[in-house]
């Protein structure tokens, strides 16, 4: 199943009685519709598993873009040769070229 539920074959090769495969099934199936439902796009709540190792990137920018607004709703002005702290959460800034940042 997508969204980070695995296959039913792979549960049964774990010794799982039926009852528990139909859990796991149910809970998948609520799982994908309730990431579904959030925002435009949905999102995969078991996408990333582990804690950033910073709050923070810094984000030199190459070029002028702008006013861009972060995941989280914070607005930023990107201007070239400007830095900037962007929230981690900031989901790959569309359009943007981030190549270059220093974890804090």
């Amino acid at each position: 199943m997508e969204n980070g539920c695995h296959s039913t074959p792979h549960l049964k090769n774990n010794n799982l009685c039926e009852a528990e495969i139909e859990f796991f099934n149910e809970y998948c199936s609520s799982l994908a519709e309730f990431q579904a439902g959030i925002g435009e796009n949905g999102v995969n709540l078991l996408l990333s598993t582990h804690p950033p190792k910073a709050l923070y990137v810094q984000v030199r920018v190459l070029e002028n873009y702008g006013e861009f607004e972060t995941s989280d709703g914070n607005l930023v002005m990107l201007q070239v040769n400007s830095t900037q702290l962007i929230s981690v959460g900031f989901n790959a800034c569309q359009g943007v070229d981030l190549t270059e940042f220093n974890e804090l």
